[in-house]
Formats: C-alpha cells, structure tokens, sequence
C-alpha cells in the first residue's frame, strides 16, 4: 500500500514539472512570423544600397544613381514596398538634381502609390514633400500648395517637428 501512494506522488510530479516545459518549448514553428532568410538577406541589401545612395548623394551623383537605380530593381523583384517607396525617392531626387522635374514628379508619385499601399506614413509624408517641391520648380503654385497642405497635416498628425520644420522651409 505504501508503494502504490508514493508512485501516484512521482507520477503526478512527473507530470506537473513537464508538461508545462512542453507547452513552453514546442518545436512548433509558430505561423504568423514566416521566416525566409533568403529575403531578409536581399531586404538588407535593398536598404544598405538606399543607405548608401543617400551617403554618396553630395559627392557622386552618378553613384547616388546607380545604387537607387539597383535597390529600385531589387525591390521590385522580391516585392519589397518600402525599399522600393525609398529608391523611388531617391531617383526623383536625382532627377531634380538634372532639372527633370516631370520625371522626377513620376517617380514621386510612383512612390506615393507604395506609400498608400504599405501604409508608411514617413515615406508618405516624403513623397507628398518631394512632389510639393517639383510643383514648385515647375511654377505650379496652385498644385504646390494643395500637396503641401496635404504633406503638412500629414506632419502634424505624427508629430513629425522635423518634417513640418522641413515643409516650413521649403
């Protein structure tokens, strides 16, 4: 009798020690995180590429270029939104620097489009700033203003100083 009460007590310990680290340490991959390496890595490399073309913008306009120009095909073909919205930006920024204007106005907008489908208020907010700019150098006050009142709520909706400081500017 004493035997069968102390293997009742070891089994219910037994079971109360690991059935919790069971619940705990499930090899279970968990579905709404979706892991792909190989994206991540060419997502790293879309940003380094839009990282770098923002560094090389005062020195080497023609670098500046390519690498936007490389981050832009990249994430296009891996569907990266917001790498592709920054390349975007970039590039109609080349293009004001070659007094492009309407090119540069394409690719803004092509970068507002991104923006409205990912969501990304700051890519918003610089896209609605840089389309703002490019009426401006077109002498389109009337559409200028319409995108800057846009940009500027915009701004004051997120708090974003920096950015209505920005727009103040400008």
């Amino acid at each position: 009798m004493s035997k069968t009460p102390s293997k009742i007590l070891i089994l219910y310990l037994l079971c109360a020690l690991f059935i919790p680290i069971k619940i705990f340490c499930s090899t279970d991959q968990k579905k709404s995180i979706p892991k792909n390496n190989g994206n991540q890595h060419e997502i790293r490399i879309v940003d380094s590429l839009n990282y770098l073309a923002t560094k090389v913008g005062d020195s080497s306009v023609t670098l500046f270029y390519e690498y936007a120009k490389k981050a832009l095909t990249l994430a296009k073909s891996i569907h990266y939104l917001k790498g592709e919205g920054e390349a975007s930006i970039i590039i109609a920024q080349y293009h004001v620097y070659n007094f492009q204007f309407s090119k540069s106005l394409e690719f803004c907008f092509s970068a507002l489009k991104i923006a409205n489908q990912s969501n990304d208020m700051n890519l918003k907010m610089n896209a609605l700033k840089k389309i703002c700019l490019n009426f401006v150098k077109l002498k389109r006050a009337d559409k200028a203003k319409s995108y800057f009142q846009e940009s500027f709520k915009l701004a004051l909706n997120n708090k974003d100083t920096i950015g209505i400081i920005e727009l103040l500017i400008h």
